[in-house]
């Protein structure tokens, strides 16, 4: 095993630890809640629960890896308080017809979803040719980005519509993770789609200068296979990612902000999410192609409506 490999599997087996650890910590918050319930302020980061996030993202990935037919279903969030490794799973039944298992598992308005699913409706509904992506930021740029009053995430938003544009792609299909921790700084994680034939140099671009002797390395991309285990690997430690980016605002002596961890432009958030709605209204099973795109596939969403 090389030293770069041993390294980056310590790494991930640190990245896991510690995101337990956030978990625990937030569900502990929890209890003590329900105990000594406060007033709430309503705002973005109320709605969105990065627990329940897991749990459905993890009975979605799990029907779908058995083969199971899996619906997406909207309504009311079942009761099951102590059925708790099932409790986004609606319903269990045999498709006769198909001789398939089928489960029905609930999931929350488009407002209210997690990263992980977010993720995911953003790469099923992407058309074309999709490139997964991992980009090492310069230290001008992070700077750049903590101090503008857009935000981390919409510092690079706007730099990746500039970057693109000047390529020749004014109008890119991409989504990106924010993942940071106290051993390594932050990076971006994502998917893209778009005809530029430069991909990577333009996305080093977007980057910004490093001190990286191999330029090459900054940017790394690969086709895509299976938009489950993508989802569900960049968006692994929202948690510590979030709870690094107010550990540097504060360092910096940045008033605290609540930032979203996902950037994207409009048109890929439109088209999530259509196709997320579409899912859940319609009662139709995810497209087997969720669990093993080739990345010439058409889109997802193209390939639902031809069901």
């Amino acid at each position: 095993m090389s030293k770069t490999l041993k390294t980056k599997r310590l790494t991930d087996k640190f990245v896991a630890e510690w995101e337990s650890d956030q978990a625990l910590t937030k569900k502990i918050q929890r209890r003590v809640a329900r105990i000594r319930p406060k007033s709430k302020v309503a705002g973005a980061a109320s709605r969105r629960d990065p627990l329940e996030d897991i749990a459905i993202f993890k009975e979605i990935r799990a029907s779908m890896t058995k083969g199971c037919i899996t619906i997406l279903d909207a309504g009311s969030k079942p009761l099951v308080p102590k059925w708790k490794d099932k409790i986004y799973l609606k319903k269990k039944e045999y498709n006769e017809e198909k001789e398939q298992e089928a489960r029905t598992i609930w999931t929350p308005d488009w407002t209210h979803t997690g990263d992980r699913l977010k993720l995911l409706a953003m790469g099923a509904s992407m058309t074309g040719p999709m490139l997964t992506f991992t980009l090492r930021l310069g230290s001008k740029e992070i700077e750049a980005a903590y101090a503008s009053p857009r935000g981390f995430v919409g510092y690079f938003t706007e730099r990746m519509k500039r970057a693109f544009l000047k390529a020749g792609d004014p109008s890119p299909q991409y989504a990106f993770i924010l993942e940071a921790s106290p051993i390594h700084e932050i990076h971006l994680h994502g998917i893209i789609s778009s005809p530029v034939s430069n991909i990577r140099a333009v996305l080093a671009k977007v980057g910004g200068e490093t001190e990286m002797r191999a330029k090459e390395r900054q940017a790394h991309t690969a086709p895509i296979y299976n938009l489950l285990g993508w989802a569900n690997y960049i968006a692994k430690a929202p948690l510590m990612t979030a709870d690094a980016l107010r550990t540097a605002r504060m360092k910096r002596s940045l008033p605290e902000r609540r930032d979203n961890l996902i950037g994207a432009p409009t048109h890929t958030r439109a088209s999530a999410k259509a196709w997320y709605q579409a899912q859940r209204k319609s009662g139709a099973p995810l497209p087997k192609a969720i669990g093993g795109l080739a990345p010439t596939s058409p889109s997802l969403l193209e390939m639902a409506k031809g069901s």
